[in-house]
């Protein structure tokens, strides 16, 4: 079921089990499927999704994003409200806010901005025309705009953390045959050593997403860890160009008991 009311698009979906984790509940960083595909589905009950603004030769490019998790995930089959909204309009930019609750409590929460980008031009468009069809609600789930900083703080020591290559596979792409934003998050991630991952959870990240990527592009990963957050950087090894950036906190894993 969905709903459209206050200028707040909601919608429930059940955990699906090929994104749940060991200990049976959903992922931290699978989270951010579930506001893409309602603000997909928010968009699509607009008539402005991305098959309907393809006909004017227009695309939707995000650009950041940013999420906090603040209690435990529920677990598979168990199912989670998601809520999006506009909240903030620029003449070429768009923020959508978006929150995760379980049985009536947030538990996951964050930001993200966007663009129209004009294909034919290769020029962002303005966005007042496809602003106008939603209702603007001012609620910053973050309370604030963030401004991140995506290296490491000068004067303190960084470590390395990780490095890895990852050629795009057709697996990779989405509809317009580029990487899929979200898998820039799961190839930032994979250089981390296992021993980190099973006793440490995922508690925040931002990332900003720099240049289109492709089929059989060579992105290299290299992570470095300074205190109990981590920087990722992606880059493309054909120009050296940087992709994505991100930045990552961590806390302590607590065990659990499954009943």
């Amino acid at each position: 079921m969905e709903s459209d009311t206050k200028g707040k698009f909601s919608k429930v979906y059940d955990i699906r089990s090929s994104e749940m984790g060991p200990d049976y509940r959903l992922k931290n960083e699978s989270a951010a499927r579930y506001f893409q595909e309602c603000f997909a589905q928010y968009c699509t009950s607009k008539h402005l999704a991305a098959f309907h603004i393809s006909k004017d030769h227009l695309k939707w490019i995000i650009t950041e994003m940013n999420i906090e998790f603040l209690d435990q995930m529920p677990r598979w089959s168990e199912n989670v409200l998601v809520e999006v909204w506009l909240s903030e309009v620029k003449r070429y930019r768009l923020y959508v806010d978006f929150q995760l609750l379980y049985q009536g409590k947030v538990i996951t929460r964050g930001d993200s901005s966007w663009y129209i980008l004009n294909s034919e031009t290769g020029r962002p468009a303005n966005v007042s025309d496809i602003a106008s069809r939603f209702e603007l609600l001012p609620e910053l789930t973050l309370g604030s705009r963030q401004k991140n900083s995506f290296a490491p703080e000068e004067g303190s020591p960084a470590e390395p953390f990780g490095e890895q290559h990852h050629k795009v596979t057709f697996f990779d792409l989405d509809f317009n045959y580029h990487v899929n934003n979200l898998c820039y998050t799961a190839i930032a991630f994979n250089p981390l050593p296992v021993e980190f991952l099973n006793k440490n959870i995922l508690r925040s990240y931002s990332v900003k997403y720099s240049k289109e990527t492709f089929l059989n592009d060579e992105l290299y990963c290299r992570v470095q860890r300074q205190g109990d957050t981590l920087f990722h950087q992606l880059y493309n090894k054909k120009d050296d160009a940087e992709v994505c950036l991100l930045r990552s906190n961590w806390i302590p894993r607590q065990s659990e008991t499954t009943t």
